[in-house]
C-alpha cells in the first residue's frame, strides 16, 4: 500500500513539474536568413516579432530568436520549416505554405508589400509614362524570384515573366535587360534603389505608375510547434489593439510612404487569385491604405 501510494505521488511530482516547465519553458525561433549582405526586407519583421513576443513573456515564458546559418530558397524554407528545422518565417503567403504550415494571418506590414513600385531602366521612363492599362502593361516583360507568390501571380494573369532563384542577381538582370520591370513593395523599393544605385546608375524607380497586387505577408510556424503559433498571434493582436503596431508600422515605413505619392500615381489594379478565402480582407483596421497615417 505504501509503495502504491509514493508511485502515486511522484506520477503527480512529475506532472507539476513537467506542466511547470512547459509554461516557463523557452521558446526558440529560428528564422530564416536574409538572401543577401544588402537584403534590408526583414528589419521591421524582425521588430514585430520580438516586441510581440516581449509582449507575452509573462504567460507563456522566455524565448531566443536565432537566424539559421546559409543560405535558403523559398521552397526550401517551407521543407524545413515542416521538419521543425525552421520555427518561423515571414513571406508573402502561398496556399501551399497555409496547407503545409500554421499561418498567423495578421499581414506584418499592413499589406503595404501590395502596392509596388517599379525598377526600371531609365530609358525606358518615357515608355512607361505612356502605359494606362494592364493590357499595355503585358506587353512588357516582368521580372521576379521564380519561387515568389507575386511571380506565380503574375504568370497566372497572362504577364511574360523572366528572372531567376537568386535575389541579388535580379537587379542585374534588370540593368542588363533580361526583363524589363521588377516591381518592388513600397516597403521594399527604396532602401533597395539606395543600396544599389551607384552600382547601377542605369536603373531607376519609375515614375508614373504603381500597381496593386493584394499580397498579405504572414509569419509562418512550424506545425510541430502549434503553442508558439499561439503565442505569436495574442502577441500581434495585442499591439494591434493597443495602437502599438500602428506607431511602429508609421515609424518604420511613413517616410516609404511619402516617398512613394501613390494618391499621385497611376495605380494599375491587379487580382491575385492565388489567396484562400481566410484571407481577412473583410478587416480593413489590419491593412495600410493610401492616405491613411
Amino acid at each position: 500500500m505504501f509503495n502504491f501510494i509514493k508511485m502515486i505521488s511522484l506520477t503527480i511530482i512529475v506532472f507539476m513539474f513537467a506542466g511547470f516547465h512547459s509554461a516557463f519553458a523557452s521558446d526558440v525561433l529560428i528564422l530564416s536568413p536574409s538572401r543577401s549582405d544588402n537584403d534590408k526586407r526583414g528589419e521591421f519583421r524582425r521588430k514585430i516579432l520580438e516586441i510581440s513576443m516581449e509582449r507575452t513573456k509573462g504567460h507563456y515564458g522566455s524565448y531566443e530568436i536565432r537566424n539559421y546559418d546559409g543560405d535558403m530558397p523559398r521552397n526550401r524554407a517551407l521543407q524545413e520549416l515542416v521538419k521543425g528545422t525552421l520555427t518561423v518565417v515571414g513571406v508573402p503567403t502561398k496556399l501551399e505554405w497555409e496547407e503545409k504550415a500554421i499561418p498567423i494571418r495578421i499581414p506584418i506590414s499592413k499589406g503595404l508589400l501590395s502596392y509596388k513600385l517599379m525598377l526600371i531602366r531609365k530609358d525606358d521612363q518615357d515608355v512607361f509614362k505612356q502605359i494606362k492599362t494592364n493590357k499595355e502593361l503585358k506587353k512588357l516583360v516582368y521580372g521576379g524570384g521564380a519561387q515568389w507568390s507575386s511571380t506565380q501571380a503574375m504568370k497566372k494573369l497572362g504577364f511574360k515573366v523572366a528572372g531567376g532563384t537568386d535575389y541579388e542577381d535580379l537587379f542585374e538582370m534588370l540593368n542588363v535587360g533580361r526583363f524589363d520591370f521588377f516591381p518592388r513593395g513600397v516597403n521594399e523599393v527604396f532602401p533597395e534603389y539606395a543600396d544599389r544605385k551607384d552600382r547601377y546608375p542605369e536603373l531607376m524607380i519609375e515614375q508614373h505608375l504603381a500597381l496593386y497586387l493584394p499580397q498579405p505577408n504572414y509569419f509562418f510556424v512550424s506545425p510541430l510547434k502549434p503553442m508558439l503559433a499561439e503565442r505569436l498571434q495574442k502577441g500581434m493582436r495585442s499591439i494591434i489593439d493597443d495602437g502599438t503596431f500602428d506607431r511602429m508600422f508609421f515609424d518604420f515605413y511613413g517616410e516609404f510612404i511619402s516617398g512613394a505619392n501613390l494618391d499621385h500615381r497611376r495605380i494599375l489594379l491587379l487580382e491575385n487569385v492565388d489567396l484562400s478565402n481566410e484571407t481577412p480582407l473583410n478587416q480593413p483596421a489590419l491593412w495600410y491604405h493610401p492616405g491613411q497615417k
